[in-house]
């Protein structure tokens, strides 16, 4: 007897014959692949940081000493001076980095001698210098220098210490140009 076509039965899907293992077990292996592949590079590359020797990563003598030695600032010395033009005053708190505190000790007791380096230095300065950055960095060096120079500085300190520059830098806390 002949169904209809709406009483038919729709037939089985379609399979198609794959095989169930072939092609699993190649991708398998492909991403096995991939990662050992990756694990290696990641492994010689850290053989490479690890074990490279640099230069920059060795601690040097004069590294130790920095880690040794935390900076000596001294307290701020104020100051107002009216400058060389003549028009213009500055008012300014110079703060000194000093080898260590018996260098601070030092300078405290010659801070006439100070005062009167770093007076003189200012007061050499126009306005129209100090208001560029590099009329004031400028005038940290002149100060820096002048107070490293031999007129505070006596030959018994500079031996005792082994250094010729025992001031290592000059700030400014407050540098009003008015």
């Amino acid at each position: 007897m002949a169904q209809s076509p709406a009483n038919q039965q729709p037939d089985a899907p379609a399979t198609e014959a794959t095989p169930k293992g072939g092609g699993d077990l190649l991708r398998k292996l492909m991403i096995a692949f991939i990662v050992i592949l990756i694990l290696i590079g990641i492994a010689g590359a850290g053989y490479y940081l690890f074990f490279s020797g640099s230069d920059n990563l060795t601690m040097t003598d004069e590294d130790d000493n920095i880690m040794k030695a935390p900076p000596v600032f001294m307290a701020a010395m104020p100051y107002q001076i009216s400058l060389s033009d003549g028009r213009r005053f500055l008012a300014v708190n110079v703060r000194l980095e000093v080898l260590d505190l018996a260098t601070s000790g030092f300078i405290n007791s010659r801070l006439p001698i100070v005062n009167d380096i770093v007076i003189s230095t200012l007061q050499r300065y126009t306005s129209k210098e100090l208001r560029k950055a590099s009329g004031v960095e400028q005038l940290k060096r002149d100060i820096k220098r002048r107070l490293n120079s031999g007129k505070l500085f006596n030959e018994d300190f500079i031996s005792l210490k082994d250094t010729t520059t025992p001031i290592h830098a000059v700030y400014f806390d407050k540098f009003i140009l008015q």
